[in-house]
């Protein structure tokens, strides 16, 4: 579960960086969060981060975690 926190954390630090990039998370990854944020727009992070908690309340809930965790991967690769 810690590693899906670490990858809301990078994806809300690509939502934020455009607009207060003093307040990343992650600030000893500005440079390469900036090149990141570029390409990504808001709606698509979002749908990303939606993907990744819809997937933790399912492993809370006793869902198969491999399974839950392809599908989750499916979303991102398709967000």
């Amino acid at each position: 579960m810690d590693s899906l926190e670490i990858m809301k954390t990078w994806l809300r630090d690509l939502m934020i960086y455009p607009f207060s990039p003093e307040k990343i998370i992650n600030q000893d990854l500005a440079a390469t969060i900036q090149s990141a944020a570029g390409n990504a727009g808001f709606d698509m992070l979002s749908a990303k981060i939606e993907a990744i908690q819809s997937a933790q309340k399912q492993i809370l809930a006793n869902a198969n975690v491999k399974l839950t965790l392809e599908t989750m991967m499916l979303k991102l690769a398709a967000a």
